[in-house]
């Protein structure tokens, strides 16, 4: 195995649904439950720790985030914020104004102060930029990516993560928790071009990328490669951790015929178990 100390980690599915782009994974403590979404389908799941799923909202695609937080989900579709609480009536929050044509909202995450942290795509895969929404005041933090994609904190809360997927750049910035500004984006791994797309940190610091071209999850200590996890699927599109676990959502979108029974399984969502007892 290339560019790994040890052995390979197996994933099993969780939700064997057939997702056309399952993403987003969020871990909601509250509720012991993954929130994740399927953004071509238009759609937000939770998923408890059985695999029992269930739909939460369905809307207009695309969808590219739900977060849990103390007033309900906060959900990033199309070029919108939205809140939906637990009565289920959606309220809008804000809306990217200005956007190229065909942009939309990506992925999400928020901190541990509340502030909502996502990217915008656009069809070209350039001109994507990270925004803060905090205080109900929207603005740009970083341009020129392109395609922001997974965000997550290091367990103290001092330092961003923000993978880059079409130049292959995991970027992280120190990070001040009081006031949510941060220091320069560096670059703190290098990665192959359009491979990675969500990610998130485990208590230990380690950060766990998805790469989405792969079917592999891989663990990053210091910016270098230390383990993978295998998902038997060509589309593995975010990571999430949880209850010991490590969640992974796939996708089926563009996978052709061949792959499609190549892979029964494209499109589940996958749960590595008991990832505390290996984690070093």
């Amino acid at each position: 195995m290339s560019g790994t100390e040890a052995d390979p980690l197996m994933a099993r599915v969780l939700d064997p649904a057939h997702r056309f782009t399952g993403e987003g994974a969020c871990w909601d403590p509250m509720t012991d439950s993954l929130v994740w979404v399927d953004i071509w389908a238009g759609q937000v799941l939770r998923t408890g720790l059985e695999g029992e799923t269930e739909l939460v909202w369905a809307t207009m695609p695309p969808v590219g985030f739900a977060c849990p937080t103390a007033d309900g989900l906060l959900v990033g579709a199309g070029l919108d914020l939205w809140l939906l609480p637990p009565s289920g009536i959606a309220a809008h929050v804000c809306r990217v104004a200005g956007a190229p044509d065909g942009s939309r909202i990506n992925d999400g995450a928020i901190d541990a102060h509340g502030r909502v942290w996502f990217g915008t795509v656009t069809p070209q895969g350039m001109d994507s930029i990270l925004f803060r929404y905090a205080d109900g005041r929207l603005e740009p933090v970083l341009q020129g990516l392109s395609v922001a994609n997974g965000i997550d904190w290091s367990p103290s809360g001092d330092r961003i993560y923000l993978a880059d997927t079409g130049t292959g750049i995991i970027h992280a910035a120190a990070y001040d928790p009081g006031s949510g500004a941060t220091g320069p984006f560096e670059t703190w791994a290098q990665r192959d071009p359009g491979a990675p797309d969500g990610l998130c940190v485990t208590p230990d610091g380690a950060v766990w990328v998805a790469e989405i071209f792969t079917g592999r999850v891989v663990e990053l200590v210091d910016g270098r490669p230390r383990r993978e996890l295998l998902v038997p699927c060509p589309r593995v599109t975010s990571v999430a951790y949880g209850a010991g676990r490590l969640f992974v959502t796939t996708g089926t979108k563009d996978l052709t015929d061949e792959q499609l029974r190549e892979h029964p399984d494209a499109g589940s969502l996958y749960v590595m178990e008991e990832l505390a007892s290996v984690t070093r």
